[in-house]
């Protein structure tokens, strides 16, 4: 728990820093939980859903470190895709992999991808491709 592995009492954390609320939010006691939400005037409904939603995220990255070695252990040569890329597929987040990798051989050089604050996924780009892209006429 935080409290355990920083000293601090629990009305001492900055509860603006994303480090310390995605702590909180993997493996925080309840008391901490309970603070973040009153802190941040979250529902109870909105709490669960970040907490679950950072334990996903703490646990998908778990299991790519674990492709990422073992890829290093058995084939540590790069493609000339992942070459491009600047790393191996593995380490691309798996919810995201295959769109990441269509969009990047129709051109579209990304840098990063995956999972976003809280709540989100993101794919961005080295340039504004979907800059002027009406995305109110793409959700019709």
């Amino acid at each position: 728990m935080l409290e355990k592995e920083s000293g601090f009492i629990p009305h001492q954390y900055d509860l603006n820093n994303e480090d310390i609320l995605t702590r909180i939010l993997e493996s925080g006691t309840l008391e901490e939980l309970e603070q973040v939400r009153d802190f941040h005037k979250l529902t109870f409904e909105q709490m669960k859903l970040f907490s679950q939603y950072a334990k996903l995220r703490k646990q998908t990255h778990e299991q790519m470190w674990e492709q990422v070695k073992e890829r290093e252990n058995q084939n540590p040569t790069p493609t000339q895709e992942e070459l491009e890329m600047g790393c191996y597929i593995e380490s691309i987040e798996p919810q995201v992999r295959a769109a990441v990798l269509n969009l990047r051989r129709k051109g579209y050089a990304t840098y990063e991808s995956g999972f976003h604050n809280f709540k989100g996924q993101k794919i961005g780009f080295e340039e504004k491709h979907f800059e002027a892209f009406d995305w109110d006429c793409a959700r019709e």
